[in-house]
């Protein structure tokens, strides 16, 4: 089951070949990643972020981490924003909190590759505040494997392009 589309807004997932699939007012498509030109709003989904609940980062996150690295070498005139989200499962503010924690830890593993211009890219925590898709259609899925899968598709870290240069 796909969450609902806001068609307003542009969502790209950044994948390790370098090609995107995009959904948006267009409709859904397929491209380069390198051919793509870049509007303020846009947002790229980074895959396989992820976290356990008393440690920062895996180990195995920084290979998406660096392809974010990547992204924003071949896109210097970019200012972005690294925007971590949970799932609604758990108390609001602990969510809330650990979204700020584990994006703190994300800018840090940035700064470190991009010692040139940090001021490039900003982190923050939304826990819960902007799932994709709601309680009240989680609780319409049948299976449990179907509200996982939307669990995972509400836990999700997002690069967003918030100006070009």
């Amino acid at each position: 089951m796909r969450p609902p589309i806001d068609m307003n807004r542009r969502f790209i997932f950044l994948t390790n070949i370098l090609i995107l699939a995009c959904s948006c007012a267009y409709g859904q498509y397929r491209k380069s990643l390198h051919d793509t030109i870049f509007m303020q709003g846009d947002t790229l989904i980074i895959p396989e972020l992820i976290f356990d609940l008393s440690y920062p980062m895996r180990p195995e996150t920084h290979d998406s981490l660096d392809l974010v690295i990547d992204f924003l070498a071949r896109n210097p005139n970019m200012i972005v924003e690294i925007a971590l989200h949970t799932d609604s499962r758990g108390d609001m503010a602990m969510n809330l909190k650990m979204s700020q924690y584990h994006a703190k830890h994300v800018c840090n593993y940035l700064y470190s590759k991009l010692l040139s211009d940090s001021t490039r890219v900003t982190c923050k925590g939304y826990g819960e505040a902007q799932m994709l898709t709601k309680e009240k259609e989680i609780a319409r899925t049948i299976t449990k494997e179907e509200k996982e899968h939307i669990y995972r598709q509400n836990r999700r870290t997002e690069l967003i392009v918030k100006e070009v240069k």
